[in-house]
């Protein structure tokens, strides 16, 4: 879903006209419909092992945890305590209590229910500032390059960001159901974290060319 949401910012903001993008559109929506079909085709045996209860708890627990509390809706519930008892203020840096157990995957899925528990309001609406800005500066990057392929490198990066952000964000928060979906920059995982560096790295690449462009004029 997020390589999917990617390439439709990508696509957006590669100027492809309106009629094209409702063509790919369609195209999307009837794979997705052929491929609903087979599934609800296939016997019962593989249809379990596709549908399995795993995945269909990350529904049930969505939307109802505290019914669940003690199997499907046990994160999101205790996910809940730990950004109701941060309050504006926190309780302190290295105070949470849900963290030493109780959430399960604090350090990757739910570290924004820990900096809420730690950091309260305030803490959040820094780390979405320190998100929005690098989001922010990355698509004013994309506009400022002549290189139409470095701003498509530009906008997806700052896509891929956004869309990461939102989907951990929002099961931390019981918007949408739980992914596991690391929060960009800030949760624990190397290879999340590695291949967004190296996106940066070539959004800083792309920026610095530009600016040495219009400081010094084209490359010969």
């Amino acid at each position: 879903m997020i390589i999917f949401l990617t390439g439709c910012c990508i696509i957006l903001c590669s100027g492809m006209r309106l009629k094209s993008m409702l063509k790919l559109i369609g195209l999307g929506i009837g794979i997705l419909v052929v491929l609903t079909l087979i599934v609800l085709l296939l016997p019962d045996h593989i249809q379990s092992q596709i549908i399995s209860p795993t995945r269909l708890g990350r529904f049930t627990g969505f939307m109802n945890p505290f019914r669940d509390q003690g199997t499907t809706g046990h994160q999101l519930v205790n996910s809940y305590y730990a950004i109701g008892s941060g309050g504006f203020f926190g309780q302190g840096l290295g105070q949470s209590v849900q963290k030493l157990g109780y959430l399960p995957e604090a350090h990757t899925d739910f570290i924004i229910a820990v900096i809420s528990e730690e950091l309260g309001v305030f803490g959040v609406l820094f780390v979405l500032f320190g998100l929005f800005f690098i989001i922010f500066k990355t698509i004013v990057t994309g506009l400022r390059t002549d290189n139409p392929f470095g701003s498509l490198i530009c906008y997806g990066t700052a896509g891929l960001i956004g869309i990461q952000a939102f989907i951990n964000l929002g099961g931390a928060s019981g918007t949408i159901p739980i992914t596991g979906v690391t929060l960009p920059f800030i949760s624990y995982g190397g290879s999340s974290l590695m291949v967004l560096s190296i996106l940066m790295g070539i959004v800083l690449n792309i920026g610095m060319f530009s600016n040495y462009k219009r400081k010094y004029g084209k490359q010969e």
